[in-house]
């Protein structure tokens, strides 16, 4: 069984964080904002795409100039689609036998790591997502991966819930006069302890209050664990995973906000809607942290965005992809059964791992000025720069610096 630790901090990433800021000191701080460090590889150039990428792209409202249309997207989603089928059917044809399947499916509690791993593998060795859609484009696949349905029912919840503690698990509600926020279980429910397990009866009841979260499931309900240990080896970047659950019927499940993390949605049971926007410049509310807009005090409003990129339902199987800072909306209006879905997070933002923030934590320890040339708001920046400035690390990176 994987530890925490490897999920929290794979390999090297702690060396590496080390070393980038011992390469600032003050004399070489103070970077220009005219100064781009590295070029800019296309997340403010978001193309507007027509419900899931594959089924055509269209023009919506644009910014001044922040955003464009780039072509060859649909390309891209369509070659990781039949290099992602291809795989999965290899996979069978080796002869893999049913009693080495029946011994994973043991190990893994339910859950095949082989076949996650085969899906996963295939994504992060992909061109065209470790290349051009990574960091950049929101995508959902259409073709739908087999490990993935029923993955994770109500049923596999009932038989798990004693192994996660209640402490970690959160119900969306609104902020009054803000936004989206993570509330702890009410006080009815009786919590002896931090490491108090939960009753899968008491989340059901806590449904008609929310879209219920079990954060960091991955940490606790060993099936979940083998999924995220499977992407985490793929991507060799930090990893948690979530559960959402929402009853069917519900007009508004999570409102426009965005997210830290790069985020894989994958639908388990019954469905959902998801609406995907383009990143608002940073300048438009310069105080607001772009990756955390719509959450606590801030607001976030469909009207500020615009048409969507992505408007599409998501069923079991099917999976979606949005990079960082993408506003993104739900609802399970037409939901036949309560939604259950999967949400991989790959923390690079959260761990502070971009050129901007190891710049702002070198400047802190040396007592230094963090803003560019003391007086310049990084969020004031053009929306490319920013983007550069703010570029992920690549996939693959803990791997290669490990090696």
């Amino acid at each position: 069984k994987s530890s925490m630790a490897s999920w929290f901090f794979p390999r090297g990433i702690l060396v590496s964080i080390l070393i980038v800021s011992a390469w600032f000191s003050p004399s070489n701080a103070f970077i220009s904002p005219t100064i781009t460090p590295s070029p800019l590889r296309g997340r403010f150039g978001a193309p507007r795409l027509a419900h899931n990428v594959g089924r055509g792209l269209r023009l919506g409202r644009t910014r001044t100039g922040a955003w464009s249309l780039r072509s060859g997207v649909e390309a891209d989603v369509a070659e990781l689609e039949k290099a992602l089928g291809s795989c999965m059917e290899q996979d069978i044809s080796q002869g893999w036998r049913v009693l080495d399947r029946t011994a994973e499916l043991a190990h893994g509690g339910g859950v095949s790591a082989r076949e996650w791993s085969v899906v996963f593998g295939e994504l992060a060795k992909s061109e065209a997502f470790s290349q051009r859609l990574w960091a950049k484009h929101p995508f959902k696949l259409s073709l739908p991966i087999d490990v993935a349905v029923d993955a994770f029912r109500m049923e596999d919840l009932k038989k798990h819930a004693h192994d996660y503690p209640y402490f970690y698990a959160g119900i969306g509600t609104l902020v009054d006069g803000g936004g989206w926020m993570m509330a702890k279980f009410e006080e009815t429910v009786k919590v002896q302890g931090r490491d108090d397990c939960m009753k899968a009866e008491e989340v059901e009841e806590q449904l008609a209050k929310g879209t219920v979260a079990l954060n960091s499931a991955g940490f606790f309900i060993r099936p979940l664990a083998v999924i995220c240990n499977a992407l985490l080896e793929s991507l060799q970047l930090p990893i948690w995973l979530n559960v959402y659950i929402t009853s069917e019927g519900k007009t508004l499940s999570a409102p426009p906000h965005t997210d830290k993390q790069d985020v894989i949605a994958v639908q388990t049971q019954g469905s959902k809607r998801w609406r995907v926007f383009a990143p608002p410049p940073p300048g438009d509310k310069v105080a607001a942290d772009p990756y955390t807009r719509g959450k606590g005090q801030d607001t976030m409003s469909e009207e500020e965005l615009g048409e969507p990129l992505i408007d599409t339902v998501l069923k079991p199987g099917e999976l979606l992809y949005m990079p960082s800072g993408f506003p993104h909306t739900t609802d399970t209006v037409e939901a036949p059964e309560t939604s259950v879905h999967l949400t991989l997070g790959v923390d690079t933002h959260v761990w502070d791992l971009n050129y901007a923030c190891m710049r702002n934590s070198a400047l802190k320890r040396s007592g230094e000025n963090t803003l560019l040339e003391r007086t310049f708001d990084v969020n004031k920046l053009a929306p490319e720069r920013w983007a550069a400035l703010h570029e992920p690390l690549p996939l693959g990176f803990t791997g290669a610096r490990a090696a």
